[in-house]
């Protein structure tokens, strides 16, 4: 016959049974009461239900933004899922074009879309997205040091109502919807790499006011909405569609660098905001604001209004500079590395560029030289 040891009071720790032959002994209810009243549980009890509502929560939050960035005010719980948000670099901005550094630096930005680019229209749920064959468009100039290819463009606003809806604005002052076209980097290869560096994107943004007459280019793309009602729904254009019509013939602008407006709010895009605004019909902002946000099975099915994203603060490490259609090469060589993204590549072409001018400028210095000797008797 077997005997069971006694155990020994002393070995009994926290969350631990005291072995006694092929049976255990745990710590009473009571004890373990006390032992939490006393916090030796309370501090990892509490941190993993705080754990446990932090996920909920963010995972709350992760499921409406997938249904629409903007409902139930989404633009503010941004930052739960993407901490970015709060970054230094975000967009858009408030222009203050008093404080906006003319910089003859910059270059006139040089699009090459063509009528043949545009393939589909898509609603997003969160805009309409034109998606482009980007292998035939280019991109140049501007604040650029490569070349950019346009891969798609959509646009903000607010509501048929008459609140206006633009990302940036001027001095408070908001426009009635705001049109981006956003290309890539192809010195990184790829659309998903571009998206990850500082100087991946390149965003044309375009204010549109209301005027009186449609713009022409633009109904190519919102005569097709009826097809696109719903969130998902893409139609395939019948027709060309040349992006460069979108732009105003005064094609001076704003640069920045900043962020994307919507998730994932990467800080990665060389911001280009026209200062002359298009013209669009009132007819055609309802168009847009007549989008659905949801799928067409969706029980509540709410119209796509007030799609944009607040001005963040430009803060103390970055500053708005105008482009005011002068330009000089040795300008350019001066600000090479002044904001972060111009690279050797792009100083070696220009000191090559110096060096002709030289050349050419020695060639004429002595060609004048030599014409007032021969006029000296």
């Amino acid at each position: 016959m077997s005997t069971q040891a006694k155990a020994d009071p002393k070995a009994v720790t926290e969350g631990q049974a005291v072995e006694s032959g092929s049976s255990q002994k745990k710590p009473s209810w009571a004890n373990l009461s006390k032992q939490v009243s006393h916090g030796k549980f309370a501090g990892t009890i509490f941190q993993q239900e705080e754990e446990k509502q932090t996920a909920e929560q963010k995972w709350i939050v992760e499921q409406k933004l997938k249904s629409n960035f903007y409902l139930d005010d989404g633009v503010s719980k941004w930052k739960v899922i993407y901490p970015i948000a709060n970054g230094e670099r975000q967009s858009p901005i408030d222009i203050e074009p008093g404080k906006a550094v003319a910089d003859p630096a910059l270059n006139p930005i040089q699009p090459e879309y063509g009528s043949h680019c545009c393939q589909s229209v898509l609603n997003t749920g969160n805009s309409w997205q034109v998606n482009v064959n980007d292998k035939i468009t280019k991109l140049v100039g501007g604040a650029l040091a490569n070349e950019y290819k346009l891969i798609q463009f959509h646009a903000h606003w607010g509501t048929t109502a008459g609140a206006k809806g633009s990302e940036h604005t001027i001095n408070g002052r908001l426009y009635d919807a705001e049109l981006h076209l956003v290309h890539w980097n192809t010195k990184y290869e790829l659309f998903s790499k571009a998206v990850q560096e500082p100087d991946g994107l390149a965003v044309v943004g375009i204010f549109l006011e209301i005027g009186p007459e449609d713009h022409p280019e633009l109904e190519k793309v919102l005569k097709n909405f009826d097809k696109i009602r719903f969130k998902g729904l893409k139609h395939e254009f019948d027709e060309d569609i040349d992006p460069t019509k979108f732009l105003p013939e005064d094609r001076t602008y704003w640069h920045y660098p900043g962020s994307l407006t919507t998730p994932p709010l990467e800080e990665s895009v060389l911001w280009h905001v026209l200062r002359t605004p298009v013209q669009i019909s009132q007819k055609q902002l309802n168009a847009m604001a007549g989008l659905r946000s949801g799928t067409e099975k969706c029980e509540d099915i709410t119209c796509i209004i007030n799609n944009f994203r607040p001005p963040l603060p430009v803060g103390t490490k970055r500053s708005v500079k105008l482009y005011n259609g002068k330009s000089t090469n040795l300008d350019r060589v001066n600000s090479v590395g002044a904001n972060g993204y111009d690279d050797s590549a792009e100083l070696k072409k220009l000191i090559h560029e110096l060096k002709n001018e030289m050349a050419t400028l020695k060639e004429e210095t002595r060609a004048i030289r030599n014409k007032l000797d021969a006029q000296q008797p």
